[in-house]
């Protein structure tokens, strides 16, 4: 690494150190080309977020401004996705590849900038290569949602580029492009925010702008309007973060400062020894040593006090330690959003600073004699090999879920997180046994979360549990009352256990909190059907078709509610927008020709009624349906005693002659065949069935075409 030997305006050699730290980029990262979504965070940024999923447009770009998403405020790297579903819809090797592409370029301005500001090519292009392929970097490249780490590095290092050109040559111009690029770079992430004041330790070196007289009030002045937007975009992310922001109660002040200590000292035992990472590590609480508080605190302050006595003589050393602690200012959780103690993808940009530390602090030491020039290259080629296979392996974690979370319970003690991405991940997959295993586990774990309490009481659900369910739904509301999903998840399972007022109840309260639910309003109508409430039912179900006019069960369930008040007209009208909408759905085609009957309207009724059964052959309902129509019309174009016998011999068969509806079809498609002995013993049984289940009125109807029966005659309904 003998800067001294190469030319600093070399076009050749920063030509081939491009193109080498882009091969190195490249050679690790490719893979993820092939990788899927994860099951953490990438939803909630991308394939499930109906507004990144429409695409880039003009709408979409004022809802990335004007909305906060995931307790962040990062319209750039939310239009980035954008752009990604306009491009690529939801194949995941674009995504992937994006976030390959933005990496690539950070590693190369990288490069060009510190050789810019220091002139020295191999040491600039060392920390860029490290930086590159540090297994670090493996959750901010391989994950999708980690995308404005990538992005906002992007504007990062281009911020460094202008502020460099600027500090040259000062001008209003190129002020306002280094203000400019902080922007972006804060609009997709706001860590960035401490940037300023990384400028100012670059004043000192390498770009030495304090050496000229009475240039330091100039160069603090100069930050001013740059800390201005630090702070706007401060004050934005804690209004963000408000609800998710840990309290004193659950984490003290105390807790809070032992741990960013000891962060510093993980973060820079991971820069050398990048082993059992993770994308998730549990919170130890107040649970910390003090001696590893004291030594954490020894250590930070040691070597920040070298710092200062060495800047003279190792001005490096000052601004690459000072680099690493001010930009891990916003991430050491000195305000804890959520409970992890420490991220991975904390150090993208820290780092740099102790890159920076170590290759030139190490040159300096070595690089005088030919000796250490040999070490250095050999270091340097050990280093990076083994770099490369260990981010190689660190990354193919991320191929898919599964694999991330099991990697995570190997590398981690009791990891509720982990558990509770693999029981989302079983969940998906209807795999309700295990899905119950997890969140238990999870639960167990962090017995305080609405979440897991939430989850778990929808697996016991879905399982058939509904009493334990309703237990665990119940904490649910009590931990998160401001949680929509609680409140609809309980109301369904009080639901299903006839409860309908408590039902309503949580029904109207997930509807204050989310009042476009337009399912939890479909599911107070239904509350409200049961209870008897048919046209508040109604009004429920037109306030849904207000805001959703292509939601087809609406359509499908508000034309249930016309058909039982006889309003006719109505009800087909809604049958047939629902048929529009779910085509596929035989129930709709079944419910519609019964509508049609009542309307007089027989051919359309059979024609909706033969569509259901090539939908779906085996459909009872259906069966009988059509059956009885072919069986007893009174118009004799329509009745086929034939088609009628074989349907409600089917009807009959599939229900195991447990109905006595089905079986009076029966004996009337009998009756039309001129069987009238098999008629009026099937009425009779009919009869007897519809007798012991008690329903009165169906067993004198048996009885009445019996007595036809006895006489030869076939059931015959009025000619509509």
């Amino acid at each position: 690494m003998n800067d001294a030997r190469t030319k600093p305006n070399s076009r050749t050699a920063i030509i081939v150190t491009c193109v080498g730290l882009l091969a190195l980029t490249w050679g690790v990262f490719v893979q993820t080309l092939h990788y899927g979504f994860i099951n953490y965070d990438d939803n909630n940024y991308v394939y499930q977020n109906p507004n990144v999923i429409a695409g880039f447009n003009l709408d979409g770009i004022r809802w990335a401004f004007a909305n906060i998403q995931s307790s962040n405020w990062l319209p750039l790297t939310t239009i980035s996705h954008m752009l990604d579903c306009q491009w690529f819809g939801l194949n995941t090797g674009g995504h992937h590849l994006t976030n390959v592409v933005l990496h690539s370029l950070v590693v190369v301005v990288l490069f060009l900038v510190l050789r810019r500001m220091t002139g020295a090519i191999w040491r600039s292009a060392f920390v860029a290569a490290i930086f590159a392929i540090h297994p670090l970097r493996a959750e901010s490249v391989a994950w999708i949602a980690e995308r404005n780490d990538v992005l906002s590095g992007l504007f990062f290092v281009l911020t460094l580029a202008a502020y460099a050109r600027y500090a040259r040559a000062p001008s209003f111009l190129r002020y306002l492009i280094v203000a400019a690029l902080f922007s972006f770079s804060l609009m997709s992430k706001q860590t960035v925010i401490t940037l300023p004041l990384v400028l100012l330790f670059l004043d000192f070196w390498p770009l030495r702008r304090f050496a000229a007289t009475g240039s330091a009030r100039r160069i603090f002045l100069e930050k001013i309007p740059l800390l201005l937007l630090s702070a706007a975009s401060g004050v934005a992310t804690l209004l963000a973060q408000q609800h998710v922001i840990s309290s004193p109660e659950e984490l003290p002040v105390s807790s809070r400062i032992y741990n960013s200590l000891i962060s510093c000292v993980i973060y820079l035992r991971q820069l050398c020894w990048p082993v059992r990472l993770a994308p998730f590590y549990p919170h130890p609480g107040d649970e910390f040593l003090l001696l590893q508080v004291v030594l954490a605190a020894a250590l930070v302050l040691c070597v920040s006090v070298i710092a200062i006595l060495v800047r003279k003589r190792m001005p490096y050393f000052f601004t690459g330690w000072f680099w690493y602690l001010t930009m891990l200012l916003p991430i050491l959780e000195m305000v804890p959003v959520g409970m992890q103690p420490h991220a991975d993808r904390y150090t993208y940009l820290p780092h740099i600073g102790l890159y920076i530390l170590a290759t030139w602090t190490f040159c300096e030491v070595l690089d005088s004699r030919l000796i250490g020039r040999a070490i250095l290259a050999i270091g340097t080629a050990i280093i990076l090999a083994a770099l490369t296979a260990r981010t190689w392996l660190q990354t193919s974690f991320w191929r898919d879920s599964e694999t991330l979370w099991r990697h995570t319970l190997a590398v981690t003690k009791d990891n509720d997180i982990a558990h509770a991405g693999l029981g989302d991940l079983f969940f998906a997959r209807g795999q309700m046994p295990q899905v119950i295993a997890e969140f238990r586990t999870a639960l167990f774990l962090r017995p305080t979360s609405g979440y897991y309490q939430n989850n778990l009481g929808t697996a016991l659900l879905r399982n058939g549990d509904v009493d334990e369910a309703i237990s665990h739904l119940e904490d649910a509301v009590r931990i998160k009352p401001d949680l929509p999903a609680v409140h609809l998840n309980l109301a369904n399972a009080l639901l299903q256990k006839d409860k309908l007022d408590l039902a309503i109840g949580q029904y109207e309260e997930q509807l204050k909190l989310q009042p476009e639910n337009f399912i939890a309003r479909c599911n107070l109508a239904t509350a409200l059907l049961q209870k008897g409430e048919r046209d508040q039912a109604i009004a429920q179900y037109i306030k849904v078709l207000e805001t959703r006019p292509d939601y087809a069960e609406a359509h499908f369930n508000l034309a249930n509610c016309f058909a039982e008040k006889g309003e006719l007209d109505f009800a087909i009208a809604h049958y047939e927008e629902a048929a529009k909408l779910a085509p596929t759905d035989p129930k709709i085609h079944n419910n519609m020709g019964v509508a049609l009957l009542k309307n007089r309207e027989l051919g359309r009724a059979i024609a909706q009624w033969e569509e259901a059964l090539r939908l779906q052959p085996d459909n009872v309902d259906v069966q009988n349906n059509l059956a009885w129509m072919l069986a007893t019309s009174g118009d004799a174009s329509i009745r086929n005693g034939t088609r009628a016998l074989e349907l409600a011999l089917r009807a009959t068969e599939n229900s195991f002659r447990s109905s006595a509806r089905i079986l009076r079809t029966f004996a009337a498609a009998y009756a039309e065949n001129g069987r009238f002995e098999e008629a009026s013993n099937t009425a009779h049984e009919g009869a007897e069935l519809a007798r012991s289940q008690r329903d009165t009125n169906l067993s004198g109807q048996l009885d009445a075409d019996l007595a036809l029966y006895q006489t030869n005659q076939p059931v015959r309904m009025p000619n509509e």
